[in-house]
């Protein structure tokens, strides 16, 4: 009978390369050989796995990065001293053989250690491949940013922006590009001064290439107005100006228009309506918030061989056993594998939209009244390092989980 400990060493680390990244870390644990073959050859184990799980993207198209994560979600943590930090915590991708309720109940949410030390109220820009961008936004600029990895514990600051003059606002956002073989992860961020808030500056940030921020151009389109965080999908950041829709193309690094959703028709009062993008089981979306029909719609840009067309998926009421307060974004997360929505409201409240049953149901609330500012993204945990990647990172404490209700 073979076992582990006949095979090859090269055998091994393939084997491993394949699994996930909490069951790699449960192997160092089983025997000396594994713990010792991983620890000799990490560099290159890591980068095995990492080529794997780009393997998978290909295999399945784009599509597959957003059905094999879980969700990260950060929270806004209140101490006693009335100081605020950031939280993350992590919940496995969903199982169609669990209740949804149980699978994303506040107690199997763990939390994971952030590596880089933050304070203040800071949001997930994105989340690739295991690498965070964590953003403080405030005052309307997104100053300063952290990329992190908790697997590895290693985290940068990036440089921050020197303000030649007074700021109206800024829009950011995170994305990579990716071939069969490599992965390149960037940052922008657009400023619009004061003096002329209708033209930004645009800058991008290569994580590796040692070149610090770029400044690539201008453009006249006000991304800052509506939402400024941009959405990543198939290697564009996707941003709102009014009632169109940009992208900018994170290889070429050129803007372009995409055809906008019919959502105005029929026609309604559209000034009491909130627009906002978002990823929904891979692909672009615009959710539609209508105030006063207490409606949100959520539109879904889906493509073939040859065209792309926008189809609306749902169209959910408010009306249910929630009180919903309509003054309020509702923040769509995902789409489950029953076809329910999971979403944010009110910042610290997780509900799900079941269409079966037309029902909005509350999943779970912050009952301590303790965290604030709820935000998500989908997570893949991986062992990609920023050292490697080029980054002159610092590291701190690597992953660790801790449940939520076990906090202080």
């Amino acid at each position: 009978m073979i076992t582990m400990e006949c095979l090859p060493s090269d055998i091994v680390l393939d084997i491993l390369s394949r699994l996930p990244v909490e069951s790699v870390l449960d192997c160092k644990l089983v025997c000396k050989r594994l713990l010792k073959l991983l620890s000799d050859r990490w560099n290159q184990f890591a980068k095995m796995h990492h080529q794997q799980q780009l393997l998978q993207l290909a295999s399945y198209g784009g599509d597959a990065y957003y059905s094999s994560t879980g969700l990260l979600f950060s929270f806004e943590k209140y101490k006693k001293d009335e100081t605020r930090s950031i939280r993350l915590y992590y919940g496995d991708k969903y199982n169609v053989e669990m209740n949804i309720h149980e699978n994303f109940s506040y107690e199997t949410l763990h939390e994971t250690s952030i590596s880089c030390p933050v304070v203040g109220t800071y949001i997930i820009a994105g989340s690739y491949f295991g690498l965070i961008c964590l953003v403080r936004y405030h005052h309307h600029i997104p100053e300063p940013i952290h990329i992190c990895n908790p697997v590895t514990g290693e985290y940068v600051n990036l440089p921050e922006y020197t303000l030649r003059e007074e700021y109206y606002g800024a829009a950011y956002g995170f994305g990579y590009v990716h071939s069969m073989t490599n992965v390149q992860y960037k940052v922008v961020r657009i400023y619009y001064p004061d003096s002329d808030y209708n033209i930004g500056e645009v800058q991008v940030y290569t994580i590796g290439n040692g070149s610090g921020w770029r400044t690539i151009g201008r453009t006249s389109y006000r991304l800052h107005s509506q939402t400024p965080l941009g959405v990543y999908v198939n290697g564009y950041l996707h941003w709102i100006d009014k009632k169109k829709i940009v992208a900018f193309n994170l290889a070429d690094e050129e803007f372009r228009l995409i055809q906008s959703p019919p959502y105005c028709d029929p026609p309604h009062n559209c000034s009491t309506c909130f627009d906002m993008l978002q990823v929904l089981r891979g692909n672009l979306c615009l959710c539609h918030q209508r105030n006063e029909e207490h409606l949100l719609d959520i539109w879904s840009l889906k493509k073939n061989a040859t065209e792309a067309s926008w189809t609306r998926d749902f169209s959910i009421a408010y009306q249910s056993s929630l009180d919903i307060d309509h003054q309020f974004p509702v923040w769509p997360l995902l789409i489950t594998v029953k076809n329910e929505v999971l979403f944010v409201h009110q910042g610290d409240m997780l509900c799900c939209y079941d269409p079966r049953t037309n029902m909005v149901i509350e999943l779970w609330e912050d009952k301590k009244q303790e965290l604030n500012r709820l935000h998500a993204s989908p997570h893949m945990n991986s062992f990609v390092s920023l050292k490697a990647l080029g980054e002159r990172s610092e590291t701190k404490k690597k992953l660790r989980h801790r449940s939520l209700e076990d906090t202080d």
